[in-house]
C-alpha cells in the first residue's frame, strides 16, 4: 500500500482544534506499528514485549520546545506549530516503513523524534517560520556547526541561557539547579524547555551547571563549590557516526505529504558530508619532517643495539 499524499485544505484546517488536525494525520499512516492518540503524542509497537508487558512505546510531543527568536518574546510548545508535529509523526512512520522490526527499531524512531524537534529548535532561531521558508544553505550550516559543536553550538544554548540568566539572575538559577538529595548538584528534567525553549535533554545540559551556579546565591554546598572552582566543561562536536546518523534522520522530512516536510533532500550524502567534516576516529595528527626523522634514527639505533647483543 502506498502513502496517501493528500493535500489538507488550508480552509478545513482553520475550522478544526490543534488536537483535531494531530489526530487528522491518521488519514496518512498506513503502517500498523503506530498509532496516534490524544494530546499531542503516538504509539510504537513493541515488537519484543512480553505478554504481561506493555504493548506500546508512547512518545509525547508536548515535551518539546520552540524558542524566542526576532518575532516572538516567549517559549512556546512545538505542538504550536501543526505542521512541525505533523513532519515528526510522518518522518517516524516513514522511518517504520523502511526499517525491519527489531529491538532497536523503537529507540531509533525516538532518537529521530529528538533529533527533528531539535532541527525545528535550529530554524525557528533562524526565523524560518514554516518549512517552505527553509533554505538549502540553512542545511550547510548545520552540518558544520553539529560537526564543530554539537547541538550546543548549532542551538547557541550556552548564549541563550547567559542572556536569560544576565536578565534573571538567581531566580532562573534556583529553577535550573535541582533541590533535594542532589541539591545543586544537577539539572532538572524539563527545566530547560520552558525557561528558554531548548530541547537539550537534562543530561546534556548538564554542562551549563557552572554557568547557572555562577548566578546562584544561597549558601552553597560541597559539591557546588567544587563545580565552580573546575575548568569549563568543552562543548564538543559530533563524532562521524553520530553526524551520519543526524544528518540521515533529518533526511527522511523529504516527500512528505503537503503541507509537511521538505521539497527538496537537506543532505545528498550523510556519509561523504560526515567523513569530510569530522576527524577519522583514533587518528592522529601528522608528523613532521624533524619528528618523523627522529623516531626513524630511534628505530634503526634500537635496532642496531638489539642486534648487536644478540
Amino acid at each position: 500500500m502506498k502513502l496517501a499524499k493528500k493535500a489538507i485544505s488550508p480552509k478545513r484546517d482553520e475550522k478544526r482544534t490543534p488536537d483535531e488536525l494531530f489526530l487528522g494525520l491518521a488519514e496518512h499512516l498506513v503502517h500498523a506499528d503506530i498509532e496516534l492518540c490524544p494530546n499531542f503524542s503516538f504509539n510504537l509497537l513493541k515488537t519484543d514485549a512480553r505478554k504481561d508487558e506493555g504493548q506500546y512505546k508512547n512518545v509525547e510531543l508536548s515535551d518539546f520546545w520552540l524558542p524566542p527568536n526576532g518575532v516572538y518574546d516567549e517559549p512556546q510548545r512545538l505542538t504550536n506549530r501543526h505542521d512541525f508535529v505533523g513532519s515528526v509523526v510522518l518522518a517516524a512512520e516513514k522511518l517504520l516503513r523502511r526499517t525491519k522490526r527489531s529491538k532497536t527499531r523503537n529507540a531509533r524512531a525516538v532518537f529521530l523524534t529528538a533529533t527533528l524537534a531539535k532541527f525545528f529548535e535550529y530554524i525557528w532561531i533562524k526565523n524560518r517560520f514554516d518549512l517552505k521558508a527553509i533554505l538549502p544553505e540553512d542545511f550547510g550550516e548545520l552540518a558544520r556547526a553539529l560537526a564543530h559543536g554539537g547541538w550546543h553550538e548549532a542551538l547557541m544554548v550556552e548564549e541563550r541561557l547567559t542572556n536569560a540568566l544576565a536578565a534573571r539572575g538567581h531566580e532562573l538559577a534556583c529553577q535550573l539547579i535541582s533541590i533535594g538529595k542532589n541539591h545543586l548538584n544537577n539539572v532538572p528534567e524539563d527545566a530547560l524547555g520552558p525557561t528558554i525553549g531548548t530541547n537539550i535533554a537534562a543530561r546534556e545540559g548538564a554542562v551549563y551547571r557552572k554557568l547557572i551556579l555562577q548566578h546562584y546565591e544561597d549558601r552553597l554546598n560541597p559539591r557546588a563549590r567544587a563545580i565552580l572552582a573546575s575548568e569549563d566543561v568543552p562543548k564538543k562536536g559530533m563524532k562521524r557516526s553520530m553526524l551520519r546518523q543526524t544528518l540521515s534522520m533529518i533526511n527522511l522530512l523529504i516527500d512528505l505529504p503537503a503541507p509537511y516536510g521538505v521539497k527538496f533532500l537537506p543532505f545528498a550524502n550523510p556519509t561523504n558530508l560526515a567523513n569530510k567534516l569530522t576527524k577519522p576516529s583514533g587518528a592522529t595528527r601528522n608528523l613532521g619532517a624533524v619528528e618523523a626523522g627522529a623516531l626513524l634514527s630511534e628505530g634503526y639505533i634500537g635496532g642496531f643495539i638489539a642486534t648487536a647483543e644478540t
